[in-house]
C-alpha cells in the first residue's frame, strides 16, 4: 500500500455538523478516488468500526478506518475540518483533523495494523502533529502526512 499521499487525498475546510456527516463524505471520497466502488458499503464499514470503539486520539486527531471486502485498493484520505466536531477520543476533545484509512479485507492482518500503528505513532509525535496542523495547502498537508507515515 502506498503511503505517499497527493493533494487529491486531502479535503480542506470540510464543513460538517457531526461525525456521521463526515463519514458520509469520506465514503464518497473513497469511491471518487477508486478505493471502493460501493459508497453505501464503505459508509457501513466506517460506521461499524466507529460502533466498536473510539477512533479519536489526541489534540483534535481521529483515525476512522473502513476494513471491508468492498475496498478494492487500500488508501488514506486526510480531512481538515472547518470547525471541530464531537468525536469520542482518548483526551475527550473534538476532532479537527481526520485521517481516514481504507483497508482491503485481504490487507486486514499485518498491513492494516502496520498502517494503523504508523498513523497513531505519527499523531502521538508532537513534531508530526505540528507539521500537519500548520500545513495550509492540500499539497503541504499531503506531504506532512506522507512524511509522518514513512517514519
Amino acid at each position: 500500500m502506498a503511503r505517499k499521499l497527493d493533494a487529491s487525498q486531502v479535503m480542506l475546510g470540510v464543513k460538517v455538523a457531526e461525525k456521521d456527516e463526515l463519514l458520509e463524505k469520506l465514503a464518497h471520497k473513497g469511491v471518487e478516488l477508486g478505493f471502493a466502488d460501493d459508497e453505501v458499503a464503505l459508509l457501513k464499514a466506517f460506521r461499524s468500526r466507529e460502533a466498536a470503539g473510539a477512533t479519536g486520539f489526541v489534540d483534535g486527531f481521529a483515525i476512522p478506518h473502513a476494513k471491508s471486502p468492498f475496498v478494492k485498493k487500500s488508501g488514506v484520505v486526510v480531512a481538515r475540518l472547518a470547525e471541530p466536531i464531537a468525536w469520542p477520543s482518548y483526551d475527550h476533545g473534538d476532532a479537527s483533523t481526520v485521517i481516514a484509512l481504507y483497508i482491503r479485507e485481504h490487507d486486514s492482518g499485518a498491513a492494516h495494523l502496520d498502517l494503523l500503528s504508523h498513523s497513531v505513532t505519527m499523531i502521538m509525535n508532537e513534531d508530526s502533529r505540528t507539521r500537519i496542523t500548520s500545513a495550509t495547502t492540500a499539497e503541504e498537508l499531503a506531504a506532512a502526512v506522507s512524511e509522518g507515515l514513512a517514519e
